[in-house]
């Protein structure tokens, strides 16, 4: 039977647990002093005993209160259940909570055929952009609506090795936004080919550089840099269009020049490259925040907002920007000081930065409200 270990707990506040005795059964350690806030520190060190939070009683009243938190030993796999499973619960609706285990099921399942499919590319087994893009079919037929994509895709574990479930996600937003673009069948096969191909050639990098913690080194970093050449070779002889080929080996160029492996300018990138540059960066956002933690979307505008206007094409960017933030309309959220709110409006010309009602009925605009910003979507 799994070891229980049962935290004390006086307090919950911006799903920060304060411990009032943790002690483990396993060593008789003391893993979180008494009294403590309860940090992502901590958490990692739990997790390294196999110790997962399994439930809260009376979650909702804890505020205050002295009630208790079990937290249970599991195995990897139970663990990475209950991550996703409490994740699911804390930030997806209760719609997207009943479609979730599917989908994260069905989603593991595709990137499995996505694996043994990029792997038989290289060893030059033909496929074109619509057998491809129909990988993607069963993940897309267990979504409650399309834009739950961008909730999903954040309470799905990365496996032993990224590329595969960053193709994935890559293609799935490539998908969303070629509709939001019009684009033809035709056109939207090749661009969510595009969006799983974009990233193959990172087989052939180092896995050590991949998954290195700390920063890289110049030498490092331009191994690295070589992957959309890699890419481009690996597809090279494959019946892809130009376009698509193109948008593999392009996707990390910049309009004003700082992208590679060429350093090419606005009209030399082709369009298709420029999508999927939007989709890879903001997928990357995503995959950079701590384990499984969800991304803010709003702060994932900003972050385009404030690094990104000039260097992706602003046609398509405020396109994409601006699909994401309606999705969120009339959503609850969390504000940096601990208020919870409301999106009311969506400000055109900051688009991270809406107007929302507070819980006491008033109003603020965030884009002149410079103190609080949106810390979650709820």
């Amino acid at each position: 039977m799994p070891k229980e270990i049962t935290v004390k707990l006086n307090e919950l506040k911006e799903n920060m647990i304060i411990a009032r005795d943790v002690t483990s059964e396993l060593s008789g350690e003391v893993l979180v002093e008494k009294d403590k806030v309860v940090s992502s520190g901590d958490i990692t060190k739990l997790k390294q005993y196999q110790i997962a939070r399994r439930e809260f009683d009376k979650i909702g009243a804890l505020s205050g209160t002295s009630e208790s938190a079990v937290w249970v030993q599991v195995g990897p796999e139970e663990e990475e259940n209950a991550s996703a499973g409490r994740a699911a619960a804390l930030y997806l609706s209760k719609t997207e909570q009943s479609y979730f285990p599917e989908f994260k099921k069905v989603y593991t399942e595709t990137e499995d055929r996505l694996k043994q499919k990029l792997a038989a590319i290289g060893t030059g087994e033909k496929t074109d952009a619509a057998t491809l893009s129909q990988v993607l079919r069963p993940v897309l037929d267990t979504l409650p609506h399309k834009s739950s994509i961008f909730s999903f895709l954040n309470y799905v574990k990365q496996r032993e090795f990224y590329t595969y479930a960053h193709c994935v996600n890559v293609a799935l937003l490539c998908m969303l936004f070629g509709q939001w673009l019009n684009l033809c069948r035709e056109d939207m096969e090749e661009l969510v080919a595009a969006g799983m191909l974009h990233d193959i050639g990172m087989t052939r990098v180092p896995q050590t550089l991949i998954t290195k913690h700390g920063k890289l080194t110049a030498e490092e970093f331009a191994e690295i840099r070589k992957h959309p050449q890699h890419s481009f070779q690996m597809i090279f002889n494959q019946p892809f269009s130009d376009e698509v080929k193109l948008a593999v080996l392009q996707h990390h160029e910049r309009i004003d020049g700082s992208g590679y492996p060429k350093g090419l300018m606005g009209g030399n990138i082709s369009l298709m490259a420029k999508i999927v540059a939007i989709c890879d960066i903001y997928e990357a956002m995503n995959l950079e925040r701590p384990y499984r933690d969800t991304i803010c979307p709003f702060s994932a505008i900003k972050e385009f907002e404030q690094n990104y206007y000039g260097k992706l094409d602003t046609e398509f960017l405020m396109v994409f920007l601006k699909h994401i933030a309606y999705n969120y309309l009339d959503r609850n959220v969390r504000l940096t000081d601990g208020q919870k709110a409301r999106v009311i409006f969506i400000n055109g010309n900051r688009l991270s930065s809406p107007i929302v009602q507070l819980e006491d009925g008033n109003c603020t605009d965030l884009m002149f409200n410079r103190a609080v910003s949106i810390a979650a979507v709820l």
